[in-house]
Protein backbone atom coordinates (compact mmCIF):
# COMPACT_ATOMS: atom_id res chain seq x y z
CA UNK A 1 0.00 0.00 0.00
CA UNK A 2 1.39 3.38 -1.03
CA UNK A 3 0.85 6.36 1.21
CA UNK A 4 1.42 9.63 -0.59
CA UNK A 5 2.86 12.39 1.58
CA UNK A 6 0.58 15.08 2.97
CA UNK A 7 0.35 18.12 0.78
CA UNK A 8 1.31 21.40 2.51
CA UNK A 9 -1.27 24.08 3.12
CA UNK A 10 -0.23 26.28 0.22
CA UNK A 11 1.21 23.70 -2.17
CA UNK A 12 0.15 24.44 -5.76
CA UNK A 13 -1.29 21.96 -8.24
CA UNK A 14 2.11 21.74 -9.93
CA UNK A 15 3.73 21.00 -6.60
CA UNK A 16 1.18 18.32 -5.75
CA UNK A 17 1.71 16.63 -9.09
CA UNK A 18 5.51 16.84 -8.85
CA UNK A 19 5.49 15.20 -5.41
CA UNK A 20 3.12 12.51 -6.67
CA UNK A 21 5.27 11.75 -9.67
CA UNK A 22 8.42 11.54 -7.57
CA UNK A 23 6.88 8.97 -5.27
CA UNK A 24 5.42 7.03 -8.17
CA UNK A 25 8.88 6.77 -9.75
CA UNK A 26 10.35 5.59 -6.44
CA UNK A 27 7.56 3.02 -6.14
CA UNK A 28 8.26 1.70 -9.63
CA UNK A 29 11.95 1.33 -8.83
CA UNK A 30 11.18 -0.55 -5.62
CA UNK A 31 8.76 -2.82 -7.42
CA UNK A 32 11.33 -3.58 -10.11
CA UNK A 33 13.82 -4.55 -7.41
CA UNK A 34 11.15 -6.74 -5.83
CA UNK A 35 10.50 -8.50 -9.15
CA UNK A 36 14.20 -9.24 -9.51
CA UNK A 37 14.32 -10.74 -6.00
CA UNK A 38 11.27 -12.87 -6.70
CA UNK A 39 12.88 -14.12 -9.90
CA UNK A 40 16.07 -14.99 -7.99
CA UNK A 41 14.07 -16.89 -5.38
CA UNK A 42 12.19 -18.70 -8.12
CA UNK A 43 15.51 -20.09 -9.38
CA UNK A 44 15.98 -21.84 -6.03
CA UNK A 45 12.48 -23.25 -5.84
CA UNK A 46 9.90 -20.47 -5.09
CA UNK A 47 6.91 -20.76 -7.48
CA UNK A 48 6.83 -17.57 -9.54
CA UNK A 49 3.07 -17.72 -9.93
CA UNK A 50 2.64 -16.70 -6.28
CA UNK A 51 3.92 -13.12 -6.62
CA UNK A 52 4.66 -11.96 -10.16
CA UNK A 53 1.08 -11.43 -11.41
CA UNK A 54 0.24 -9.19 -8.44
CA UNK A 55 3.43 -7.15 -8.82
CA UNK A 56 3.02 -6.75 -12.56
CA UNK A 57 -0.56 -5.58 -12.08
CA UNK A 58 0.54 -2.99 -9.49
CA UNK A 59 3.29 -1.75 -11.81
CA UNK A 60 0.75 -1.29 -14.59
CA UNK A 61 -1.47 0.73 -12.24
CA UNK A 62 1.43 2.95 -11.19
CA UNK A 63 2.36 3.61 -14.81
CA UNK A 64 -1.23 4.63 -15.55
CA UNK A 65 -1.23 6.98 -12.55
CA UNK A 66 2.04 8.56 -13.66
CA UNK A 67 0.74 9.18 -17.17
CA UNK A 68 -2.51 10.64 -15.83
CA UNK A 69 -0.66 13.03 -13.50
CA UNK A 70 1.58 14.19 -16.33
CA UNK A 71 -1.48 14.92 -18.46
CA UNK A 72 -3.15 16.79 -15.58
CA UNK A 73 -0.04 18.91 -15.12
CA UNK A 74 0.00 19.90 -18.80
CA UNK A 75 -3.71 20.80 -18.82
CA UNK A 76 -4.32 22.81 -15.62
CA UNK A 77 -1.12 23.21 -13.70
CA UNK A 78 -0.78 26.95 -14.27
CA UNK A 79 -4.01 28.41 -12.93
CA UNK A 80 -3.41 27.67 -9.24
CA UNK A 81 0.19 28.87 -9.46
CA UNK A 82 -0.96 32.18 -10.94
CA UNK A 83 -3.68 32.64 -8.31
CA UNK A 84 -1.23 31.85 -5.53
CA UNK A 85 1.30 34.43 -6.67
CA UNK A 86 -1.19 37.13 -7.61
CA UNK A 87 -3.63 36.95 -4.71
CA UNK A 88 -2.84 34.47 -1.93
CA UNK A 89 0.83 35.36 -1.39
CA UNK A 90 1.30 38.57 -3.37
CA UNK A 91 4.81 39.86 -3.94
CA UNK A 92 3.76 43.43 -3.28
CA UNK A 93 1.37 44.76 -0.64
CA UNK A 94 -2.29 44.34 -1.64
CA UNK A 95 -3.75 46.01 1.42
CA UNK A 96 -6.48 47.69 -0.63
CA UNK A 97 -7.79 44.36 -1.87
CA UNK A 98 -7.58 42.83 1.59
CA UNK A 99 -9.47 45.71 3.20
CA UNK A 100 -12.15 45.45 0.51
CA UNK A 101 -12.63 41.77 1.35
CA UNK A 102 -12.95 42.57 5.06
CA UNK A 103 -15.47 45.30 4.21
CA UNK A 104 -17.60 42.78 2.31
CA UNK A 105 -17.65 40.46 5.32
CA UNK A 106 -18.46 43.11 7.93
CA UNK A 107 -21.04 44.89 5.76
CA UNK A 108 -22.84 41.61 5.13
CA UNK A 109 -22.84 40.76 8.84
CA UNK A 110 -24.29 44.19 9.58
CA UNK A 111 -27.09 43.58 7.06
CA UNK A 112 -27.84 40.34 8.90
CA UNK A 113 -27.96 42.27 12.21
CA UNK A 114 -25.09 40.10 13.44
CA UNK A 115 -22.74 43.11 13.71
CA UNK A 116 -23.64 46.59 14.91
CA UNK A 117 -20.43 48.50 15.64
CA UNK A 118 -16.98 48.42 14.10
CA UNK A 119 -13.90 50.47 14.76
CA UNK A 120 -11.58 51.82 12.10
CA UNK A 121 -9.22 49.18 10.71
CA UNK A 122 -5.63 49.82 11.77
CA UNK A 123 -2.95 48.76 9.30
CA UNK A 124 0.55 48.55 10.73
CA UNK A 125 3.88 48.77 8.96
CA UNK A 126 4.88 45.75 6.89
CA UNK A 127 7.96 43.79 7.90
CA UNK A 128 9.32 40.71 6.13
CA UNK A 129 6.23 40.64 3.87
CA UNK A 130 3.87 40.54 6.88
CA UNK A 131 1.34 43.33 7.42
CA UNK A 132 -0.38 43.55 10.85
CA UNK A 133 -4.06 44.52 10.79
CA UNK A 134 -6.38 45.01 13.77
CA UNK A 135 -9.96 46.13 14.42
CA UNK A 136 -12.78 45.81 16.95
CA UNK A 137 -16.40 44.80 16.42
CA UNK A 138 -19.59 44.21 18.37
CA UNK A 139 -21.08 40.97 17.09
CA UNK A 140 -23.40 38.14 17.98
CA UNK A 141 -22.07 34.62 18.40
CA UNK A 142 -23.25 33.76 14.87
CA UNK A 143 -21.52 36.86 13.54
CA UNK A 144 -18.26 35.97 15.26
CA UNK A 145 -18.42 32.39 14.00
CA UNK A 146 -18.90 33.61 10.44
CA UNK A 147 -16.13 36.20 10.72
CA UNK A 148 -13.63 33.64 12.04
CA UNK A 149 -14.69 31.09 9.43
CA UNK A 150 -13.97 33.55 6.62
CA UNK A 151 -10.63 34.57 8.16
CA UNK A 152 -9.63 30.91 8.48
CA UNK A 153 -10.63 30.33 4.85
CA UNK A 154 -8.29 33.04 3.60
CA UNK A 155 -5.44 31.74 1.47
CA UNK A 156 -7.15 28.45 0.66
CA UNK A 157 -7.45 27.53 -3.02
CA UNK A 158 -8.45 23.89 -3.25
CA UNK A 159 -10.36 21.18 -1.39
CA UNK A 160 -6.98 19.74 -0.44
CA UNK A 161 -6.04 22.96 1.38
CA UNK A 162 -9.15 22.68 3.57
CA UNK A 163 -8.38 19.13 4.77
CA UNK A 164 -6.05 18.17 7.59
CA UNK A 165 -3.02 15.94 7.11
CA UNK A 166 -4.90 13.16 8.87
CA UNK A 167 -7.91 13.54 6.55
CA UNK A 168 -5.70 13.28 3.47
CA UNK A 169 -3.79 10.26 4.75
CA UNK A 170 -7.01 8.46 5.60
CA UNK A 171 -8.52 9.15 2.17
CA UNK A 172 -5.38 7.90 0.44
CA UNK A 173 -5.26 4.76 2.58
CA UNK A 174 -8.93 3.99 1.90
CA UNK A 175 -8.40 4.53 -1.82
CA UNK A 176 -5.43 2.15 -1.90
CA UNK A 177 -7.43 -0.51 -0.08
CA UNK A 178 -10.57 -0.19 -2.22
CA UNK A 179 -9.24 0.64 -5.68
CA UNK A 180 -5.57 1.63 -6.14
CA UNK A 181 -6.24 2.75 -9.71
CA UNK A 182 -8.53 5.51 -8.35
CA UNK A 183 -5.65 7.47 -6.83
CA UNK A 184 -5.76 9.85 -9.79
CA UNK A 185 -9.51 10.40 -9.26
CA UNK A 186 -8.75 11.28 -5.63
CA UNK A 187 -5.98 13.67 -6.73
CA UNK A 188 -8.44 15.37 -9.08
CA UNK A 189 -10.98 15.76 -6.27
CA UNK A 190 -8.39 17.22 -3.91
CA UNK A 191 -7.31 19.70 -6.60
CA UNK A 192 -10.89 20.98 -7.03
CA UNK A 193 -11.25 24.76 -6.75
CA UNK A 194 -12.62 25.44 -3.27
CA UNK A 195 -15.08 28.13 -4.36
CA UNK A 196 -16.52 25.91 -7.11
CA UNK A 197 -16.83 23.03 -4.68
CA UNK A 198 -18.53 25.21 -2.07
CA UNK A 199 -21.19 26.37 -4.53
CA UNK A 200 -22.13 22.82 -5.52
CA UNK A 201 -20.13 20.02 -3.85
CA UNK A 202 -22.27 17.06 -4.99
CA UNK A 203 -21.01 16.77 -8.61
CA UNK A 204 -17.37 16.73 -7.49
CA UNK A 205 -18.03 14.16 -4.77
CA UNK A 206 -20.13 11.97 -7.07
CA UNK A 207 -17.41 12.01 -9.71
CA UNK A 208 -14.92 10.63 -7.19
CA UNK A 209 -17.33 8.04 -5.79
CA UNK A 210 -17.90 6.59 -9.28
CA UNK A 211 -14.48 4.99 -8.95
CA UNK A 212 -15.59 2.94 -5.94
CA UNK A 213 -18.21 0.22 -5.69
CA UNK A 214 -18.50 -0.44 -1.95
CA UNK A 215 -20.82 1.35 0.42
CA UNK A 216 -18.11 1.25 3.08
CA UNK A 217 -15.87 3.65 1.12
CA UNK A 218 -18.78 6.03 0.55
CA UNK A 219 -19.66 6.01 4.24
CA UNK A 220 -16.06 6.57 5.29
CA UNK A 221 -15.67 9.37 2.73
CA UNK A 222 -18.82 11.11 3.98
CA UNK A 223 -17.61 10.82 7.58
CA UNK A 224 -14.20 12.33 6.74
CA UNK A 225 -15.66 15.23 4.75
CA UNK A 226 -18.38 15.84 7.35
CA UNK A 227 -15.84 15.97 10.17
CA UNK A 228 -13.46 18.32 8.34
CA UNK A 229 -13.49 22.10 7.90
CA UNK A 230 -15.21 21.75 4.53
CA UNK A 231 -18.86 22.00 5.73
CA UNK A 232 -18.21 25.30 7.57
CA UNK A 233 -16.23 26.67 4.63
CA UNK A 234 -18.94 25.55 2.23
CA UNK A 235 -21.59 27.39 4.24
CA UNK A 236 -19.53 30.59 4.26
CA UNK A 237 -18.56 30.60 0.60
CA UNK A 238 -21.98 29.53 -0.69
CA UNK A 239 -23.62 32.38 1.23
CA UNK A 240 -24.07 36.03 0.24
CA UNK A 241 -20.53 36.67 1.51
CA UNK A 242 -18.98 34.18 -0.91
CA UNK A 243 -21.12 35.41 -3.79
CA UNK A 244 -20.12 39.02 -3.16
CA UNK A 245 -16.42 38.17 -2.85
CA UNK A 246 -16.62 36.37 -6.19
CA UNK A 247 -18.63 39.13 -7.91
CA UNK A 248 -16.16 41.79 -6.78
CA UNK A 249 -13.21 39.57 -7.77
CA UNK A 250 -11.94 39.48 -4.19
CA UNK A 251 -11.58 35.69 -4.14
CA UNK A 252 -9.20 34.08 -3.47
CA UNK A 253 -8.28 36.15 -0.43
CA UNK A 254 -4.75 36.87 0.69
CA UNK A 255 -3.52 34.46 3.35
CA UNK A 256 -4.33 35.88 6.80
CA UNK A 257 -2.77 34.59 9.97
CA UNK A 258 -4.97 35.26 13.01
CA UNK A 259 -2.74 36.65 15.77
CA UNK A 260 -5.35 37.27 18.46
CA UNK A 261 -9.09 37.26 19.17
CA UNK A 262 -10.17 38.89 22.46
CA UNK A 263 -13.83 38.42 23.36
CA UNK A 264 -15.79 40.32 26.02
CA UNK A 265 -19.45 39.52 26.72
CA UNK A 266 -21.36 42.82 26.86
CA UNK A 267 -24.79 41.29 27.42
CA UNK A 268 -27.97 41.07 25.39
CA UNK A 269 -26.46 38.45 23.10
CA UNK A 270 -23.63 40.74 22.00
CA UNK A 271 -19.86 40.42 22.34
CA UNK A 272 -17.14 43.02 21.94
CA UNK A 273 -14.31 41.40 20.00
CA UNK A 274 -10.80 42.64 19.27
CA UNK A 275 -9.31 40.94 16.22
CA UNK A 276 -5.70 40.92 15.06
CA UNK A 277 -4.56 39.35 11.81
CA UNK A 278 -1.41 39.37 9.71
CA UNK A 279 -1.55 39.61 5.93
CA UNK A 280 1.22 37.38 4.61
CA UNK A 281 2.96 37.96 1.29
CA UNK A 282 5.87 36.42 -0.60
CA UNK A 283 9.34 37.28 0.63
CA UNK A 284 11.31 38.66 -2.35
CA UNK A 285 14.34 36.65 -3.39
CA UNK A 286 17.80 38.20 -2.81
CA UNK A 287 17.96 39.15 -6.50
CA UNK A 288 14.51 40.72 -6.42
CA UNK A 289 12.92 37.91 -8.42
CA UNK A 290 9.36 36.61 -7.85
Amino acid sequence: MILLPPIPHRLTTKGEIAVGLAFLIISLQLLLQHVMRVQQMRDIGLPSAMQLPVIEERMAILKQQSEAMQLQASVNGGSSEEALQAYVLPKESRTDRLLSALDVVTTTLKSRTQLKNMSAIHVGDSADSVTPISFEVDVTKEGLDTLLSVLNTSGLLTVNDALSDRDRKTLIALTEQENPAAVTALESFLATDLLSYSKEPKPFEDQLLKSFSSDSFTQSFRAIIGGSKLPAIQRSLSSDIGRTLEQQKLWPMQFLRVSHVKVTDVGGGWMHVGVGVEGVGRIPSPRGEG
